[in-house]
């Protein structure tokens, strides 16, 4: 399960999955994220096996430890990763550090080809002893892109591209009660609003209300299970076939064509 806590981001990446080069800066209501962790945390009986705190770039929050202490109280055996490009982890207070380390919240930075100062980094996280791992098992300096590639025309098989899509139901969006099962669907406003009003896209591509569940109207975690089972309608505008390792990590010019 993941959750921004910002919608923008620090870096400017090349065909970012969550457009956040694209977003305006947008940060989470602390307020709405813990009524969503406790849902949430109600619904399921606590049995939801590893959230992230993303965005984004979740260290833009400036009440990012209180975040990540309301996340443990609502959902105390799960493993929770702070999602991190790592830029900003050199300036990180100690009770940033502190905070991750009592709340037992992995510190996963992302590993860009970027000058970070990774030995205060290493410093601070063995003070503390706090968990650190670089993000989906990446090496550092050797971050790859890939190109989501999108069909404005949503003339895509959506059962099939569910099917083999590898991010649907691993990349699951809560964002004001709205369970999304992917990042694309969920943050595809930033797209539609930023090309559209470039007057670069004709027609937005806009999420149904069948392609995501409210938890708060949700009567059961198996009804929210079930939904998350379904290919959403919104899978017809991937274009999967095109969804491929393009080479290293580069810099986004904010170009419809990184997409289309």
């Amino acid at each position: 399960m993941e959750f921004h806590l910002a919608e923008n981001c620090n870096l400017n990446c090349k065909g970012c999955a969550h457009f956040s080069q694209l977003a305006a800066k947008e940060l989470a209501d602390p307020a709405v994220l813990e009524r969503d962790f406790a849902r949430l945390s109600e619904i399921s009986e606590g049995l939801v096996g590893k959230i992230h705190l993303m965005g984004g770039e979740p260290l833009l929050h400036p009440e990012l430890p209180s975040i990540m202490t309301s996340a443990r109280k609502h959902f105390p055996n799960t493993l929770i990763k702070l999602v991190t490009n790592g830029v900003l982890l050199p300036k990180m207070n100690d009770e940033f550090f502190a905070t991750a380390a009592k709340n037992k919240i992995l510190i996963a930075a992302t590993p860009y080809p970027l000058e970070i100062n990774w030995d205060k980094v290493n410093e601070k996280i063995a003070e503390f002893g706090c968990d650190f791992e670089w993000f989906d098992g990446g090496e550092p300096g050797k971050k790859t892109f890939r190109r989501f590639a999108l069909d404005k025309e949503g003339k895509q098989n959506a059962r099939l591209n569910f099917m083999r899509c590898g991010i649907a139901n691993a990349c699951t969006l809560l964002r004001d009660g709205k369970l999304y099962p992917c990042s694309i669907i969920a943050n595809i406003h930033h797209f539609n609003g930023y090309f559209g009003k470039k007057g670069e896209l004709e027609k937005p591509m806009l999420p149904s209300k069948i392609d995501y569940i409210d938890i708060y109207k949700a009567t059961s975690y198996e009804e929210i299970l079930r939904f998350m089972a379904h290919p959403a309608p919104f899978c017809r505008f991937c274009k999967l076939d095109e969804w491929v390792e393009t080479g290293t990590w580069t810099t986004s010019k904010r170009e419809i064509s990184e997409y289309l």
